[in-house]
């Protein structure tokens, strides 16, 4: 109901609802049916008059329940239960951001079904459910899964339960006047590291990464959580953990901009000679002629590239941010100046209409950033004698904010932090504010 609600009010007004789920896990079988859902106690129905059921729930922190149930066969004769069912889910929902553009599709395409996870020691492990391994599914910002904590449990067959639920099954014979406790761990909560770790839920963080690139993202991650236990808001925990990195990669950008003076400056000293060769020489005598420039003159060919090195330190960082965000069921919801919620892209005003690629919104960071990188740009770029070209003024900002434009909030935040840091450390170097001309 809920999922058809958020359809009609995405199609009607372009509203995206958050993702609500209701939990329910029920036991099934020949004998006895039970019903329960969070914060309810369970609804049992008993089928065998001779079979004495008992259930129970226990709440344990951070979203956990222990659920038990009680079986004990009174009768002088075995008693043989066949299979006792565990269904679970139906309202967990893929992730889906119709009119967020690019950005939401990126994490739709990952999200755009969910597979079942069986967990075990952090691994995925099939097809049967070893003792402590937990059984689930997740969407970009829950989990939902259940752990069996005794033996014989297995998972059931996809085609055998509705297409919306996953189910496990145990067969069980009691002996007579024997009794026997089917306990198991229920988790129905985001998809928060801390609580996922504390669950040994963890391999669902991060997963599918490369070993150095996760512990990127963890380096990332574990710097973004203390920058939030210091401020206690999201949106400052970013722009923070972009200062902080700024800081540590000082030396970098200033390498990075030195050599960028290096190469406006000895491209403006051989500019006027490389146009007087070209119009006297020409093919080989050329190459040969020019070769010569840029032997008597210094020039050094890698000096654009090196230019870029803070560039090139920053992108992986960035990347590794973009990935972690993806994994932060914790920024859903999470405010910040006008942005209602970091997971998603900032969304100022909806535009009425869809637009490819871009999606149905105005965003108002990539502009922004995008404003700020142009700014950087050309402060780098002072002190030569002649104009920036348009390209080299506009083509990344341009490019940018392309890229970014329906990216989450928090991506987009970081980087637009990262780039004003940048320029004000290249005012700093120049030793002038932004309205004075070049030295």
């Amino acid at each position: 109901m809920t999922g058809k609600l958020g359809q009609l009010l995405i199609l009607l007004f372009g509203i995206t609802l958050p993702l609500l789920a209701v939990a329910q896990v029920s036991f099934s079988s020949a004998h006895f049916d039970i019903e329960w859902e969070p914060g309810l106690p369970p609804k049992l129905n008993i089928l065998n008059e001779k079979l004495e059921v008992q259930a129970a729930f226990r709440e344990l922190p951070d979203s956990l329940y222990r659920l038990r149930v009680g079986l004990h066969n009174p009768t002088a004769t075995p008693m043989s239960l066949y299979q006792i069912n565990v269904f679970f889910g139906g309202f967990i929902e893929p992730f889906n951001d119709p009119l967020g553009g690019y950005g939401s599709e990126i994490y739709a395409v990952r999200d755009s079904f969910l597979l079942p996870q069986v967990m075990a020691d952090g691994a995925s492990v099939d097809p049967s459910l070893p003792r402590g391994s937990w059984y689930g599914w997740q969407n970009r910002y829950e989990v939902e899964s259940v752990k069996p904590l005794g033996e014989n449990w297995k998972r059931l067959p996809a085609d055998s339960v509705d297409p919306d639920k996953l189910g496990i099954t145990n067969d069980v014979t009691l002996a007579p006047g024997a009794s026997i406790n089917l306990d198991l761990d229920y988790y129905f909560g985001p998809r928060d590291r801390t609580r996922l770790e504390a669950l040994d839920l963890e391999g669902l963080v991060l997963r599918d990464q490369w070993s150095w690139f996760r512990l990127l993202c963890q380096s990332v991650w574990f710097l973004l959580d203390l920058m939030y236990a210091f401020c206690g808001n999201w949106g400052l925990a970013i722009i923070f953990l972009a200062l902080v990195i700024r800081l540590f990669t000082i030396p970098i950008t200033r390498k990075s901009l030195a050599f960028q003076y290096v190469a406006i400056e000895q491209q403006q000293r051989v500019a006027t000679k490389q146009i007087q060769i070209k119009k006297t020489y020409s093919g080989i005598e050329l190459s040969e002629k020019m070769v010569e420039l840029y032997e008597s003159e210094g020039y050094d060919h890698f000096a654009p590239f090196k230019g870029m090195l803070g560039l090139f330190i920053q992108i992986p960082i960035l990347i590794a941010l973009f990935t972690v965000i993806g994994d932060m069921g914790t920024l859903r919801g999470e405010s910040f100046l006008w942005i209602e919620d970091l997971s998603l892209s900032d969304r100022l005003f909806p535009w009425g209409i869809t637009l490819p690629f871009f999606g149905g919104y105005f965003n108002l960071l990539p502009w922004l950033m995008a404003i700020v990188t142009i700014l950087s740009t050309w402060q780098a770029s002072r002190g030569s004698d002649e104009h920036t070209p348009v390209f080299s003024l506009f083509g990344m900002a341009l490019l940018f904010f392309v890229f970014f434009y329906s990216f989450p909030a928090a991506l987009v935040l970081y980087w637009l932090s990262s780039n004003l840091f940048q320029l004000i450390q290249q005012m700093l170097a120049n030793g002038a504010p932004l309205d004075q001309g070049s030295a």
